[in-house]
């Protein structure tokens, strides 16, 4: 199993027992590594309601040079969507973040969440313009929902990517393991997990996008 330290870094794997070990094997990939799930979710979902409100509570002009980055990616995802978004573009996109949260976690251990953070801070913010425009804080609902359908998608796609970043260098680390082959066909089985979830976003967003 993924042991998992409370940064967020894959350091290594928790020695198991015979019954354990296959007891595991049972288990599909997320069940065997729903601890480190669990830690990313958390880290994530607290960023984005600690930002959500940080962006809607200070004036506008300061929020305007904080997350002056943040608002210019959003603009650039607006302006992709209005001149010739399609399916393949987003798809193409967010895929290139997939391989990124893959590669970050595979080099540096934790720089799946460097990743998470970014996305977490563009996502807050569009959330605050959102419910901004709905009203203020009681529109933070609504505009949850306006991103949620392909959004948590996105995002828990990029969760496994990271995940399968943190396998592959612990098991290509300790290659000497006899689980070295099971691990690398976890994190390749959850890459392609990962591109099928944005596959389906892709569709979901351009669905919006046209709608």
């Amino acid at each position: 199993m993924l042991e998992v330290s409370d940064e967020g870094k894959v350091v290594g794997f928790i020695r198991l027992s015979g019954e354990e070990a296959e007891e595991l094997k049972k288990m599909n990939i997320f069940q065997r590594h729903r601890n480190v799930i669990m830690v990313y979710t958390a880290f994530f979902a607290g960023m984005v309601l600690t930002q959500t409100i940080l962006y809607m509570m200070i004036p506008e002009n300061w929020s305007q040079k904080l997350f002056e980055d943040q608002v210019n990616q959003i603009n650039l995802i607006r302006g992709r969507a209005t001149f010739g978004g399609t399916f393949f573009t987003i798809l193409f996109n967010n895929s290139g973040v997939l391989v990124l949260s893959f590669l970050f976690s595979f080099l540096f251990g934790a720089g799946a969440i460097f990743i998470l953070a970014w996305n977490a801070s563009v996502l807050s913010v569009a959330i605050g313009m959102t419910a901004k425009s709905l009203g203020g804080f009681k529109g933070i609902p609504l505009a949850i929902l306006t991103f949620f359908p392909h959004g948590s998608l996105e995002i828990l796609a990029y969760f496994i990517g990271g995940i399968a970043g943190g396998l592959a260098s612990v098991a290509l680390t300790k290659r000497r393991t006899e689980k070295f082959g099971f691990i690398i066909r976890d994190s390749l089985e959850m890459m392609v997990a990962a591109f099928a979830l944005l596959v389906i976003a892709a569709a979901i967003e351009t669905i919006i996008i046209v709608a």
